[in-house]
């Protein structure tokens, strides 16, 4: 009995031992994995001894902090990359690059002999349109052919019709903090392809960073190549630059699977060249003036779409505003996308001044290469393909002229029962009516249920 019970003993002692040494050693004991209790080499091991290995944790595995593995960003970037353009069909998105190597050869919408110029996938990248509305609504694979066509099956217009596809990236690796900061990274290209090709421009490598109250940048490597309106010939690549693709302040918190973050848009301002297209700031009906991040426009004025994506007083202006971007932590537990803010569909709607979604081929014998319906004025960066002014719109033809209707004029009568042409019998409806009204004010009178006001 009495050896167990000095067992006993001997390891309550270096247990106590163990606890309190750390606080009497200080710096000696390192932050990581450590053995305490070593014996020197050589020294056989004692019948009483208790081997004991404490683990110190590391900053890592803070308590609530996540790290993710396979994090997914979903971004429709605006309702405008998704509509019908002036020229060459549609703007719309594709995954990777064009082509091998990005380079389409020149600033030409792409018809369908260029289809291998669109990917609908690449690696981490997808493409996804909506197709179906309202209950029936869900998302599928783009591609090609689809390319243009909004959820209910027919073409996109300028009119509020837009394809609602929006950029799924996936494998984002990072870590959600225990206080919600969340830093995120993915891999992979997207491209924006506007006026159906004729110019465009890529984003590779997103990396996503916001702080505890809800600020942060989502950030992109970009590229393309420069194209202007004015001069087809001019199709100059553009030096990867590193622009911020969206901006955020205090934006909503995210969930335990993530949420929707709303960019920056409405209010901010934009510093343009002195050839550019000015920003408008006074808001239209329904439409805030905005601007994307100032080093993403200085961007786009390089490349020539630089009004693309501020207000500049436009008819597209309503289609600029920036989405908001899905971030899931885990993307089989994906929160889902978010559509791209569309103003309301005009109605009647106007006649268009597109050329046909499959006619794709400008017109080679205009004189300098002007697109049809646009003014010959550089706008933006290398005199860009700039966003469109009423100006820039042909004129359309007014609703036609019709009478208008005034009740009681021109018609027949509106009851007919007292038409003219019935006068005699409704004399006789009407005296009748007047006898039964005298007999019964005079039964009144004589029972004393009515009495005339000035008797007492």
């Amino acid at each position: 009995m009495r050896r167990p019970v000095a067992r006993l003993r001997t390891a309550a002692v270096l247990l106590a031992l163990l606890v309190t040494a750390p606080l009497a050693a200080g710096p000696a004991f390192a932050a990581d994995d450590s053995t305490l209790g070593a014996r020197p080499a050589g020294e056989a091991p004692s019948r009483d001894s208790i081997p004991i290995t404490v683990t110190v944790p590391g900053a890592a595995a803070e308590a609530g902090a996540r790290t993710l593995t396979n994090a997914e960003l979903r971004w429709a970037l605006n309702a405008e990359a998704g509509s019908a353009a002036f020229f060459g069909g549609c703007n719309f998105l594709m995954a990777g690059r064009p082509g091998t190597d990005g380079d389409a050869g020149s600033a030409t919408p792409w018809s369908d002999d260029r289809e291998h110029l669109y990917h609908p996938t690449d690696g981490n990248v997808q493409i996804q349109r909506v197709v179906g509305t309202g209950a029936d609504a869900r998302t599928a694979p783009a591609t090609w052919a689809k390319r243009c066509t909004a959820p209910d099956g027919t073409p996109v217009d300028l009119h509020g019709k837009v394809s609602g596809a929006e950029v799924v990236i996936t494998g984002g690796t990072g870590t959600r903090s225990a206080d919600g900061a969340v830093d995120i990274a993915w891999t992979g290209t997207f491209t924006v392809v506007f006026y159906g090709g004729m110019t465009y421009w890529w984003a590779s490598d997103p990396v996503l960073h916001l702080d505890a109250d809800g600020t942060g940048t989502l950030t992109a490597t970009a590229g393309g190549f420069a194209a202007d309106r004015d001069d087809s010939t001019l199709w100059a690549p553009l030096p990867a630059t590193t622009v911020t693709l969206a901006s955020f302040t205090r934006t909503r918190p995210l969930g335990d699977d993530g949420g929707l973050l709303a960019p920056d848009y409405c209010g901010v301002t934009a510093t343009l060249p002195a050839d550019a297209t000015p920003q408008v700031r006074t808001d239209a009906a329904g439409v805030c003036w905005g601007s994307f991040p100032q080093d993403f426009v200085d961007f786009q004025t390089r490349g020539g779409q630089s009004s693309f994506w501020y207000t500049s007083g436009g008819a597209r202006d309503p289609y600029k505003r920036a989405a908001d971007v899905a971030v899931s932590f885990d993307a089989a537990r994906s929160v889902g996308g978010a559509s791209p803010p569309v103003p309301a569909a005009s109605a009647p709607s106007v006649p268009s001044v597109l050329a046909p979604v499959t006619d794709l081929r400008p017109d080679t014998s205009a004189a300098g290469g002007v697109l049809p319906g646009a003014t010959a004025t550089a706008r933006g960066g290398v005199g860009g393909l700039g966003s469109p002014t009423l100006a820039d719109v042909a004129p359309v033809a007014a609703f036609p002229a019709t009478p208008a209707v005034t009740l009681g004029v021109a018609a027949p009568g509106l009851v007919p029962g007292l038409a003219a042409d019935d006068a005699p019998s409704t004399l006789a409806v009407l005296s009748t009516v007047l006898l039964l009204a005298a007999t019964t004010a005079l039964a009144g009178f004589r029972k004393g249920w009515l009495v005339l006001p000035f008797s007492r």
